[in-house]
Order: C-alpha cells, then structure tokens, then sequence
C-alpha cells in the first residue's frame, strides 16, 4: 500500500514540474498508437510481439486475453512424417485439418508465439493413448480417446514469447488442436477503450497510468452506489440462503453459503453510464476468493472468518448490463455486492494522474511517464 502510495505521488511531482518546459518545446500532437506502441516496448513487454508486429499485436498484449488455441496441422514443418487428414470419420475437428501419426511413435517440434506470460491450462483434442508434451522442463503424459476427443493435459507456467511443444505421438495418434488458457492479465485502455488515431489526451495517458498502479479508488466518489444482495440473485442449489447470524450480521437478514465444495455464482448488474466503480462485497470465508469482471478482468479477496465489508478494487465499467463471475471457496458465504462510481471525468482523472488537462502530453511527458512505471516494475 505504502509503495503504491509512493508511486502516486512521485508520479504526480514528476509529471506536474515536468509540464511547462515539455510544452514549450515540443508541438507534434500525439496519438492513442504511440501511447500503446510505448507502454509495449517501455515496460518490457515486447517479447510477445512477432518480429513484424500490427496493431494488433500490441492490442492483444495490452488486452490481458490469455487464450491460445494452436492449429497443429499449420504448425509442423514440411519434413514431418505426421500426415495431415481432412476426413470426418474419427470426429469433429476445426480449422484445416488434423494431424495423425504413421505406425510407429515419431517426435514431432510445434513452435509458436506466446503473447503473455502465465500459468496456463492445457488442453488438445486427441485421438489414442501415449501422448507426452514437452513445454521446456515440463513433461506431461495423456491419453486421449478412441476418437478425436477433448482432452486434459495439464498446467503449465510459460514466459511470453517464441515457444516449443515437444510432442510424443503415439503410433496412429490423432491431434486436432492444442489450447492454453490462463486467467487475464489486467486489461489496459485509455477511457472508452483504444481508437488509435485519436489524439492523445492527458486523461489517457493518466488513466492507463492509474490502472496499471491500481490507483482509481483514488478518484473522488461521485453519484450513488448500487447494491444488490446475494439473496436475490440465481442461484445455483450449490448456494443456499442463510439466515443465520453467528458469523456476522448481513445487510437485509439473508445471505448465501457454499458447502464443502467450491461454488460459482453469476451476478448481473446494471450501471447508468460509462465510468469507474469499485467493487464492494460483504462476505466471509478461510480461502481467498477470486472473480471476473465480464469475463476479461480477474480479481481477488482476502475475507475473514465472519461477514464484513471489502472492497476488490475499482474497475471501468461500461454503461448498461455487466456480469461478476465469482470462484466461491467451500464454507464461504455472500452477502451482497456493490457498486460504488467514482469521478471519472477527465479533469479528475489528470488531476489524480499529476497532469493538467490541458494541453495536451508531449512526447517528454510521455516518456517521463513511461519511464516511472518501469522503474516500478510494473508487470504483465
């Protein structure tokens, strides 16, 4: 907390003494490209990028989507003796076509590119036993079925950029396709998302600025918080209603518990307009929790034994309906969420960032700003 704090401010003392000789000396209007172009390459993040990377590249990166599903037949090399087979007769596949191996186990190389780093949960869809994958030192073994079938493989951790899958294929062994999956990375956009020909606001380069140092529950409260209690909600028969009090007294006399296994819960809220929000839940439990904000954005909460109030931090949310995805721990209980607005207008924005409104950041500013956030180590 101290060091966030610290980064804030040093930020803001930067940024402000920083203002009038950058604008003196520079004009050349920036645009929301150079801001993604600069978070990219200044925070080290690069080594997702192909050697001749498009915007989108960088926007994949600066999206936090950990998903990667691999076509297998448009990763092996001409020289391999795995046979690429468009017919339907051992199950569905996608893409192209799938791959099967010759009569004997062959050892076949699948290279590809990472975007982010992570600890990722591997699947394949596969067709007969023996199967081993090699990711660097890690060795997973997996059977797959009598046909091409969905398959488990296991849980890797995996840095960003160029890969190898070292795969042993069983003797007349199908693969149709490999896929990774890890929760996101925190999602990263200037206010209404990238529009990369925009000129750069100072609002922009602040807000990406406090996101990436989880700073928008800084911003001034403003408008009134929604709440929904957990009791209302659909739920699945995993969570009952509690009336009970011996672990803490809940909002409007109910709340919700989950039994000795792991619960999910859907929410669905609606917000009046486009801003920033944090996210307060009154809850209890032993294990941290942890959620989804629409599917793209994780997070976590460290409760307590009995029902008390936490925030999970303060997230855009877009104008209408918004789900929460929550990852419930066995014995944990819900009593009701809020949604508590923020001012995200961008005077408050900047101000909070160290920058004035206007003008707009100069190439000095946003270098400067660049710079502070890899000297604190931001990571993906």
């Amino acid at each position: 907390m101290m060091r966030r704090f610290f980064c804030i401010c040093l930020l803001t003392t930067f940024c402000l003494s920083a203002l009038p000789a950058a604008h003196a000396t520079e004009t050349t209007p920036l645009t929301q490209r150079d801001l993604m172009i600069a978070l990219v390459n200044g925070l080290g993040w690069s080594f997702g990028l192909p050697d001749e990377p498009t915007d989108d590249d960088y926007l994949q990166i600066l999206s936090g989507r950990r998903h990667l599903r691999l076509e297998v037949e448009r990763l092996v090399g001409n020289d391999t003796p795995l046979i690429t087979k468009e017919t339907f007769s051992f199950g569905n596949f996608s893409g192209e076509g799938w791959l099967q191996g010759p009569r004997e186990t062959v050892k076949t190389t699948l290279p590809f590119l990472l975007p982010l780093s992570g600890t990722y949960k591997v699947r394949a869809r596969l067709m007969s036993d023996g199967f081993t994958f090699n990711f660097g030192i890690e060795r997973l073994q997996v059977d797959g079925g009598t046909r091409l079938t969905d398959t488990d493989v296991g849980t890797v951790t995996l840095n960003a950029g160029p890969q190898l899958i070292r795969v042993d294929f069983p003797a007349r062994g199908g693969m149709d396709f490999i896929e990774l999956d890890a929760l996101p990375a925190k999602p990263i956009a200037p206010p209404g998302g990238w529009v990369l020909e925009r000129t750069l606001t100072s609002a922009d380069l602040s807000s990406v600025a406090l996101q990436l140092l989880d700073r928008f529950d800084q911003l001034p409260l403003k408008g009134e918080t929604i709440m929904v209690e957990a009791e209302d909600l659909s739920l699945p028969p995993s969570l009952p209603i509690q009336k009970s009090h011996h672990l803490g007294a809940p909002s409007c006399g109910a709340w919700i518990r989950a039994g000795a296994n792991p619960a999910t819960l859907q929410a669905t809220v609606n917000v009046p307009a486009d801003g920033i929000y944090s996210l307060g839940l009154r809850l209890r439990g032993k294990e941290e929790w942890s959620g989804l904000i629409n599917n793209r954005i994780a997070f976590q909460v460290k409760p307590g034994p009995a029902l008390n109030d936490f925030v999970a931090g303060a997230f855009p949310l877009a104008k209408g309906t918004n789900q929460l995805t929550f990852f419930i721990p066995p014995f944990a209980g819900l009593d009701c969420i809020r949604l508590i607005p923020h001012d995200a207008s961008p005077t408050a924005i900047s101000r909070l960032g160290g920058l004035h409104a206007e003008p707009a950041p100069t190439r000095t500013e946003l270098d400067a700003v660049i710079r502070l956030l890899a000297a604190f180590g931001i990571r993906r």
